[in-house]
């Protein structure tokens, strides 16, 4: 049986997301997301007795686990996951797109421009996590919950029930106009992206940009954590200004970017090999005189170099935290850490003794300030290939997973895709060197936003998500290696210092 539908692909509007289509599908025919599925599932989904019973795998429009992507073709004129998979190149390059983890590219609940949802518009940036304005209304926050009923939207998907389309459960209509002929002669119009942002990142020079390998915590970052309540994403929007400022001299929106970079020789330094085995045999001698180790030993050597200088780096930060950025609160400190009590009054002491105790991994007790406590070079763990660096906590999940890239597969891990055994010991230091210390200060903060603004976290603990930064390091090892992340971190750090001086009193 033919069924005619009212449709045309010429509705279907620049960076328009798989949701806005369907959405104009449903209005256009007066039909529920119910029937949309019924219309183009594929065989899993027919095989349900009552198509309501398909739950969210089913209704995805991320993976597209329950469409048929022939019969969207025929009845929307479009292939739902081949034109997804196109947008998504449009939308994120030149980040590696993982295709295993894509929901981590979007927001679970719908995220929209009011301006463009009046009309019956939904693109694909608004969805995406690291925007947080309209691209055609740049003015425009977008925002994830309804105006009348102030609740999270329905989800980034095919609708269940009887939810007619552009509407919410509350039974809100988002339509500004009930003009269905001007509503459709609107979905012809062509829309010009107005956003100095995303206009900026669609004009940066992808032959030179190929010819870098880009290191970010992208596919690290865990939105969601179940210790912060203002699940937020605010890492992942700085992602786009970093990219500008890699490629080009400009600035966005009064948002800056810092960039340090190393030598432009650092790739022509000689590894002195001799030196990194002996300092291993003393270590580690067992390893060296079993012959059937002996050629692991080499990549042990080095990454034996990366844990003492990841060691030296917190011992530094840790040092610089007490005497420059606390030093009023040194006695603060040292009542706390012997006497441990929960109820400390000295909020500085609080941060900085959590966040030794996380970074060293070890449980807060009295003496922990005692370094004679510290884990020694003993520490270092070698066990299946992978191998440990110094200080501990989330932040430093990331950094691990880094060094231990370089025996995957490329293919099976599109963030990172490269080695870094490939590189000289000068080049592997700087990269973890620049990472370490920024992970490290970050985490501090953090523990420092706890105390400053307890009442947004659960359990008084710190958010997991991983601070944004973009190492840029060229392929051809002829120039430098550059390192951005946001600036005025330094300066806010201060300022909750400051901040958390005013508000309480203490024993200094």
């Amino acid at each position: 049986m033919n069924f005619q539908f009212a449709w045309s692909a010429e509705w279907i509007q620049k960076y328009e997301s798989p949701w806005g289509i369907i959405e104009k599908f449903k209005y256009a025919n007066a039909i529920n997301g119910n029937t949309v599925l019924k219309l183009i599932g594929n065989e899993n989904v027919r095989n349900f007795k009552e198509i309501s019973n398909a739950g969210r795998r089913h209704r995805d429009l991320i993976y597209f686990h329950g469409v048929d992507c022939e019969l969207s073709r025929k009845i929307l004129g479009v292939n739902l996951k081949q034109y997804h998979d196109y947008l998504l190149v449009q939308s994120l390059y030149p980040f590696s797109i993982n295709r295993s983890n894509l929901d981590y590219n979007f927001h679970r609940h719908l995220n929209y421009c009011p301006t463009c949802l009046n009309t019956g518009y939904h693109s694909i940036f608004h969805q995406i996590k690291f925007f947080d304005h309209c691209l055609f209304h740049p003015l425009q926050n977008l925002i994830s919950t309804c105006p009348k009923c102030k609740r999270s939207m329905p989800e980034y998907s095919i609708n269940k029930g009887n939810i007619d389309a552009y509407n919410c459960i509350c039974g809100h209509h988002f339509l500004s106009s009930k003009n269905i002929r001007g509503i459709f002669s609107a979905w012809k119009k062509e829309l010009i992206v107005q956003s100095n942002l995303v206009n900026t990142l669609q004009a940066l020079p992808k032959h030179i940009m190929n010819k870098y390998h880009l290191s970010y915590p992208f596919y690290n970052h865990k939105n969601n954590s179940i210790f912060d309540k203002k699940n937020t994403t605010q890492h992942l929007k700085e992602i786009p200004q970093l990219l500008i400022s890699a490629f080009t001299e400009n600035k966005i929106d009064n948002s800056p970017v810092m960039n340090i970079y190393s030598n432009e020789n650092i790739f022509q330094i000689k590894d002195n090999y001799h030196r990194l085995s002996e300092s291993y045999n003393q270590i580690f001698p067992y390893r060296t005189r079993n012959l059937k180790l002996k050629e692991k030993c080499h990549t042990e050597s080095i990454f034996f170099e990366i844990y003492k200088q990841t060691r030296v780096i917190y011992k530094s930060i840790s040092r610089y935290i007490q005497n420059k950025i606390i030093n009023i609160h040194k006695k603060c400190v040292r009542n706390f850490d012997d006497m441990y009590q929960d109820d400390s009054t000295c909020l500085h002491a609080s941060a900085f003794i959590l966040w030794k105790s996380e970074c060293e991994g070890r449980r807060i007790y009295p003496r922990i300030l005692n370094q004679a406590q510290v884990p020694s070079l003993y520490d270092f763990r070698f066990s299946n290939d992978q191998f440990s660096i110094y200080p501990k906590g989330p932040f430093m999940i990331h950094l691990k997973e880094i060094l231990n890239s370089f025996q995957q597969d490329p293919a099976s891990n599109g963030e990172w895709g490269f080695n870094l055994l490939k590189y000289n010991l000068s080049a592997i230091n700087y990269v973890v060197n620049r990472i370490t210390s920024y992970l490290l200060i970050e985490r501090y903060i953090s523990w420092l936003e706890v105390m400053h603004h307890p009442k947004e976290f659960k359990f008084l603990y710190p958010n997991g998500d991983i601070p944004m930064y973009l190492t840029k390091i060229p392929l051809e090892k002829n120039e430098s290696i550059s390192f951005y992340f946001p600036s005025g971190r330094f300066s806010y750090m201060k300022y909750l210092v400051k901040d958390i001086d005013n508000k309480l009193s203490c024993s200094t």
